[in-house]
Parts: C-alpha cells; structure tokens; sequence
C-alpha cells in the first residue's frame, strides 16, 4: 500500500480499483484516492464510447469517513448498458482542488474496457480491462 500511497502523494490523484459489478447491465464501480489539499475538492469521471469525439463527465461521490488525513476515497458507477460488441469505454479521472486540475488518464493511455462477445466459458465475463500497472485490476478481467 505504501507504494500506491506515494503514487498518490506524487500524481495528486490516482484510481485506487475498477470492477465489472453487473456483466448484464455493463455497470463499473471503481474507487479514486485523492491527496487531501483542501476540505473542498472534486472528482469526476470524463469518459468516451466513441474514441472522444464526445464524452461525458460524471461526479465521483466521497466515501463518508474515509478521509486518512493525507488522503479522501471516492466511488463512481458508470452505466455502460449502451455498449456494443467490439465498442470500448475509455476513461480518466480529474481531480479539482484549489483552482487546479490533477488527472489520472492511466500515463496518457486512460483505462479502456472492451465489450467482447460472450462464450461458453463458465464464469467468463465479456469485458476486458486494457492497464499499465497490472495487478490493481480485479483478476476476473484481462
């Protein structure tokens, strides 16, 4: 943990962990650490199912009583029941504190998940998750 604290610490925000919550409806819970400059802050969540030529943002929520002193925790839900087979979501994170922006967008690659078609495979969930820094991601994607 100490590593990511000081990833944290470095960068100013970082996604702390991602999962697939409903293979059905295609909903990602994830969680973010943020460095606690200040009482007042915000996350957001920009993401794109069309490669950016739009995206949306959507407002992380604090998680009550996780403030550590040096850092906070939000969580966010994305609702990717839209998703195509073959379509990806991309995302990265921005954190607003002060009057400055810090963002997590994965070192310029941002997190991606790619709905692919379902099998046979028992237990197999048709989403992968494309990442730098393998093993915070759920070991359930690729």
């Amino acid at each position: 943990m100490a590593n990511f604290l000081d990833m944290v610490r470095e960068r100013r925000v970082c996604l702390e962990n991602v999962l697939v919550q409903d293979p059905m409806t295609l909903a990602i819970q994830g969680t973010v650490r943020v460095i606690n400059l200040d009482f007042h802050k915000s996350v957001h969540i920009r993401y794109t199912l069309n490669s950016w030529r739009n995206f949306s943002d959507l407002q992380a929520t604090y998680v009550p009583n996780s403030c550590d002193g040096f850092s906070d925790k939000f969580t966010f839900i994305l609702y990717c029941h839209t998703l195509l087979v073959g379509q990806r979501l991309e995302f990265a994170v921005r954190f607003q504190c002060k009057g400055t922006q810090h963002w997590d967008n994965n070192s310029g690659a941002n997190y991606c998940f790619q709905c692919l078609p379902a099998t046979s495979s028992p237990g197999y969930i048709p989403i992968t998750a494309d990442e730098n820094r393998r093993g915070s991601w759920s070991p359930m994607f690729y």
